[in-house]
């Protein structure tokens, strides 16, 4: 089983598991762009734990917080998705009975609004090639790259991106302490200049991204956002051997009206 930037999957753990590309929707399409700015207190949202809400036609809407100690910039969960799918636990007070194939699993994370993105969209690494998934997006339009692969025709254009937070920022925006930079001092330049990419590991992969600038030139002001909305194709819990606490997570689960699976790990 993968290794997760939260760590690996628990004994007795009950996970929501959204299927992407091949097997369900494209990620591309799950992207919220722009991301929308979230309530934390009106809506009961906190670091631990998920909040239910509705949606107009009725239907169960999960909101869960991505913690920034696990994934400190929203491209670390949105890579992580792209590669492996989304799996995440579920608290053991949650009401699955509320759970149907119309729900939808909405992610926020505290860094994924830029407040004042003026400067960054000014500045962006239009011609720098960046291995990642939002680059794998944007090589898929073929020539000319569009900037951002989410929402082309609306971000088309500098001066257009200039207009509004735009989701592709997320892989422009990579703290410094979280990033590999080159030990050749004229690639560490140019790193600093963003005129070229910078590696970000994860435990299980690595992508590559642009970091921020110094502090005097550009200090970006993080606020909480949803930034994907993610069917909920399955529930999936973890056998535990030694205890046997799935049998009540199973339990629990099936009165979802979705599939449910015990799998080792």
């Amino acid at each position: 089983m993968v290794e997760r930037g939260c760590g690996s999957r628990s004994p007795g753990g009950a996970y929501l598991v959204s299927a992407l590309g091949d097997d369900g929707v494209p990620l591309r399409e799950c992207v919220i762009d722009p991301p929308i700015p979230v309530d934390a207190t009106a809506l009961g949202l906190s670091p631990q734990g998920m909040a239910l809400a509705r949606t107009p036609s009725g239907a169960t809407r999960i909101l869960d917080w991505v913690g920034a100690r696990d994934y400190p910039n929203v491209a670390d969960f949105v890579e992580e998705v792209a590669l492996f799918g989304s799996s995440r636990r579920v608290p053991k007070t949650f009401d699955f009975a509320l759970l149907t194939p119309k729900s939808q699993h909405v992610l926020a994370h505290p860094r994924a609004v830029v407040d004042n993105p003026d400067w960054v969209l000014a500045h962006r690494a239009w011609d720098g090639e960046a291995h990642s998934y939002l680059d794998r997006l944007r090589r898929g339009y073929g020539e000319p790259l569009p900037p951002c692969p989410f929402r082309p025709d609306e971000h088309a254009t500098p001066e257009r991106l200039l207009l509004k937070m735009c989701a592709a920022l997320w892989w422009e925006v990579l703290l410094p302490k979280t990033v590999r930079f080159d030990v050749d001092r004229e690639g560490f330049e140019a790193q600093c200049q963003r005129t070229q990419s910078v590696v970000r590991r994860m435990p299980a992969f690595s992508y590559e991204g642009y970091t921020l600038p110094d502090r005097d030139i550009w200090v970006p002001q993080f606020s909480l956002g949803a930034f994907l909305a993610l069917p909920v194709t399955r529930i999936e819990v973890v056998t535990d051997q030694e205890e046997g606490t799935h049998r009540e997570a199973l339990a629990k689960a099936r009165r979802a009206q979705l599939p449910v699976l015990e799998v080792p790990e």
